[in-house]
C-alpha cells in the first residue's frame, strides 16, 4: 500500500469537482475505451448507485479518487478489466452486446454505505451526506483530510467526501478492484456496485459480485 501524503497538494479532488459540475445533470462523462475485452453483465434492477469512474493513479501531489454516481434513467453497463497503467476508469460503457437495466428510486440514501479495495480497506460513507439526487455524484477522495472538509451540497450536482488519515490512496496503481456495500454487513444481497481493474478480482467482494450477478463468474 502506498502512503503518499503530502499537506500543500491535496486540493485535487477539490478541483475535480468543477469539471464534475459540467456532467451534474446526469450525462456520461468521456469514455475512454478499455484496453482488454469487456464482459458485459445483467445488472439487478435495485442497482440506482454506481461505481461510475476511479482514479487509482494520480497526478503528481495528488490523491486516489472514486466516483459515485445515482443514474437517472435506463443505463448500459459493463465491467472493464483494465489494462495496467490505466490511469482513469470509465466503469460504465456501451459494447455492442451489453444489457441494460432500468433503476427503481430505492437507494438514495448512502448513510452507512461502505466503499473500499481488494484488500479490505473500506471507508464508511457519513451519517450528513444527504440522500443523492438523480443524476448526482459523490466523489470520494482517498486524501487524509477527514470528515471536517467534506462537502455535502449536491446544488452542483456533486458532494465531495474526505476520507481519514489511515486511508490514503489505498488503491493499488498496476492491479485493484474496488466494492460498494450498502451495509457495514458485507455480502452479495448488499453489495451494490463492483469494478476491477489491471487482472481478475479476487477475494470475498469478488465471489460476492458474481453471486450478486455483478461480475461474470470466471470474468477477467
Amino acid at each position: 500500500m502506498k502512503a503518499r501524503i503530502n499537506p500543500t497538494l491535496i486540493l485535487t479532488c477539490v478541483l475535480f469537482t468543477a469539471l464534475l459540475a459540467v456532467n451534474a445533470a446526469g450525462a456520461a462523462p468521456t469514455a475512454r475505451p478499455p484496453t482488454q475485452a469487456a464482459a458485459a453483465v445483467v445488472v439487478p434492477a435495485l442497482l440506482t448507485v454506481r461505481i461510475n469512474e476511479v482514479l487509482p493513479i494520480p497526478p503528481s501531489g495528488g490523491h486516489d479518487w472514486v466516483e459515485l454516481l445515482r443514474v437517472r434513467s435506463a443505463y448500459t453497463l459493463y465491467q472493464p478489466i483494465a489494462g495496467k497503467r490505466a490511469t482513469n476508469l470509465e466503469a460504465a460503457a456501451q459494447p455492442p452486446n451489453s444489457q441494460s437495466t432500468t433503476p427503481q428510486s430505492t437507494d438514495s440514501s448512502l448513510s452507512g454505505w461502505q466503499l473500499g479495495d481488494g484488500d479490505g480497506h473500506f471507508y464508511t460513507l457519513p451519517a450528513a451526506l444527504q440522500p443523492i439526487p438523480l443524476g448526482g455524484r459523490v466523489l470520494v477522495c482517498f486524501n487524509g483530510l477527514g470528515p471536517a472538509a467534506d462537502d455535502y451540497d449536491f446544488s452542483d450536482g456533486v458532494a465531495v467526501l474526505h476520507t481519514g488519515i489511515g486511508l490514503v490512496d489505498i488503491l493499488d496503481n498496476d492491479a485493484d478492484q474496488v466494492a460498494l456495500y450498502a451495509s457495514i454487513s458485507h455480502n452479495s444481497q448488499t453489495l451494490r456496485s463492483f469494478m476491477a481493474y489491471g487482472g481478475p478480482p479476487t477475494g470475498q467482494a469478488a465471489t460476492d459480485a458474481v453471486t450478486a450477478g455483478l461480475w461474470p463468474p470466471g470474468g477477467g
